[in-house]
Protein backbone atom coordinates (compact mmCIF):
# COMPACT_ATOMS: atom_id res chain seq x y z
CA UNK A 1 0.00 0.00 0.00
CA UNK A 2 2.79 2.43 0.88
CA UNK A 3 4.55 1.75 -2.42
CA UNK A 4 1.34 2.51 -4.31
CA UNK A 5 1.26 5.90 -2.55
CA UNK A 6 4.87 6.50 -3.70
CA UNK A 7 6.24 6.78 -0.16
CA UNK A 8 10.00 6.77 -0.64
CA UNK A 9 11.37 6.38 2.91
CA UNK A 10 10.90 3.41 5.21
CA UNK A 11 12.28 2.93 8.72
CA UNK A 12 12.79 -0.57 10.10
CA UNK A 13 14.15 -1.90 13.39
CA UNK A 14 16.84 -4.32 12.22
CA UNK A 15 19.06 -5.31 9.33
CA UNK A 16 16.91 -8.44 9.00
CA UNK A 17 13.81 -6.30 8.49
CA UNK A 18 15.72 -4.17 5.97
CA UNK A 19 16.50 -7.31 3.95
CA UNK A 20 12.79 -8.17 3.93
CA UNK A 21 11.66 -4.63 3.10
CA UNK A 22 14.01 -4.17 0.14
CA UNK A 23 12.48 -7.21 -1.58
CA UNK A 24 9.10 -5.45 -1.84
CA UNK A 25 10.24 -2.10 -3.22
CA UNK A 26 8.90 -1.48 -6.69
CA UNK A 27 10.77 1.83 -7.15
CA UNK A 28 13.84 3.50 -5.60
CA UNK A 29 13.32 4.32 -1.92
CA UNK A 30 15.36 4.92 1.21
CA UNK A 31 15.49 2.37 4.00
CA UNK A 32 16.78 3.36 7.43
CA UNK A 33 17.65 0.89 10.18
CA UNK A 34 16.69 2.44 13.52
CA UNK A 35 17.89 -0.32 15.86
CA UNK A 36 19.81 -3.58 15.65
CA UNK A 37 22.50 -4.05 12.99
CA UNK A 38 23.95 -7.53 12.68
CA UNK A 39 27.72 -7.27 12.13
CA UNK A 40 27.47 -9.87 9.35
CA UNK A 41 25.14 -7.51 7.44
CA UNK A 42 27.38 -4.43 7.37
CA UNK A 43 28.80 -5.11 3.90
CA UNK A 44 25.28 -5.75 2.53
CA UNK A 45 24.01 -2.54 4.17
CA UNK A 46 26.77 -0.46 2.57
CA UNK A 47 26.43 -2.03 -0.87
CA UNK A 48 22.65 -1.44 -0.87
CA UNK A 49 22.96 2.16 0.42
CA UNK A 50 20.84 1.44 3.49
CA UNK A 51 20.83 4.26 6.05
CA UNK A 52 21.61 3.48 9.70
CA UNK A 53 20.67 5.55 12.74
CA UNK A 54 23.62 5.56 15.16
CA UNK A 55 22.35 5.91 18.71
CA UNK A 56 25.32 4.65 20.72
CA UNK A 57 29.04 4.00 20.30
Amino acid sequence: MACKCRINHFSVFSSGEARKAIKYLTFPAYIMIMGWVNNDDIEWILSNKIEVFVFDF
